[in-house]
């Protein structure tokens, strides 16, 4: 098992299996805070913590998502943990798909993939982002607007990061196309999402050549911040299913 890096904060190191979250536009790894309790008896859970946000909120986040997705790939191939899960929420969906793809081309390791909220071609969402003020945004997402996101000094570290995030999506995901991969795909969505629509996301089973499941979620773009429970227990379902299964 690798140790802790500025890129991935591991918790549970002790277990064999290991999920690996990737963040929505705008957040850290303070969106997954409550996933390492709750997992602590099913698998270790490593948080990916971008540039540009929390405690690296002074780093630019510049690098391509070639960079990044083999940067990340890299440390799990050296972990040598018997399985993967990715999970990833959003802009984190892309992220999670792009370390799959290295992780099979360079590695030959075979993760199982949980991409929610997202679309493979992202083309509307990045067109939306520019359309919309920041309340109107969370409208669109189904959301609504965070309490917290009234104070001033923290609606400008959220706007911050979120601006710096749109527009490395913009520049990475426009020109991002996701290859077919021999593993297996788990795809989420939001049922109140009007950003990302459940047809959507069921175009990932395009792109995998092995199992595609489409579950709905009750809530909106965001709908495991508010409702956790049902995602919970999703990804505890998927990670009992898996553990005595062979790559």
């Amino acid at each position: 098992m690798f140790s802790d890096t500025r890129l991935l904060r591991l918790n549970g190191s002790d277990h064999t299996n290991l999920l690996v979250c990737f963040p929505h536009a705008g957040a850290g790894i303070s969106a997954f805070r409550n996933w390492p309790t709750r997992f602590k008896n099913h698998v270790g859970v490593a948080l990916v913590q971008l540039p540009g946000r929390e405690d690296r909120i002074h780093e630019d986040f510049s690098s391509s998502i070639v960079e990044l997705s083999k940067a990340i790939a890299d440390e799990l191939a050296a972990s040598n943990v018997n399985r993967l899960f990715l999970f990833g929420h959003s802009m984190g969906a892309s992220i999670a798909w792009a370390v799959a793809e290295q992780l099979w081309f360079i590695h030959r390791c075979r993760p199982v993939l949980i991409v929610s909220a997202q679309s493979p071609t992202p083309d509307k969402q990045l067109a939306e982002q520019t359309e919309y003020d920041l309340p109107g945004w969370f409208e669109l997402l189904g959301e609504k607007f965070p309490a917290a996101l009234k104070h001033p000094e923290l609606r400008a570290l959220f706007e911050k990061t979120w601006t710096s995030d749109s527009q490395w999506m913009k520049r990475e995901l426009a020109c991002f196309h996701p290859s077919v991969l021999p593993v297996d795909v788990h795809a989420m969505y939001g049922i109140r999402d009007g950003l990302i629509a459940r047809t959507e996301v069921a175009q990932w089973r395009n792109f995998t050549s092995r199992h595609f499941g489409l579950v709905p979620m009750q809530g909106g773009h965001l709908y495991w911040l508010d409702q956790a429970e049902p995602i919970y227990t999703t990804i505890e379902q998927l990670i009992e299913r898996y553990s005595n299964v062979t790559s």
